[in-house]
């Protein structure tokens, strides 16, 4: 953190010096929480490793002939015409 910018000044007008922690007893953090840029578009939550294997998975199935037989879903085992 740069000594010009605007949320410096303003915590060091209230105490606050480099190096030390937040708060009454300087307990607090340090160092700024690290920033994870996601790549992706999906959910904070989700887990790109689980989500990988299970793709793989499918993949394989398909490949085996498993899974739906055509790209209608359950419309293709209940015999429908459409």
């Amino acid at each position: 953190m740069t000594t010009t910018c605007r949320g410096f000044q303003l915590l060091s007008k209230m105490g606050f010096q480099p190096g030390q922690g937040l708060g009454r007893a300087k307990q607090g953090r340090v160092e700024p929480l690290p920033l994870h840029v996601k790549q992706t578009k999906t959910g904070v939550g989700v887990d790109e490793a689980n989500r990988a294997a299970k793709r793989a998975a499918q993949q394989q199935e398909a490949a085996r002939g498993g899974g739906r037989p055509c790209g209608r879903g359950f419309a293709c085992l209940l015999g429908s015409r459409r």
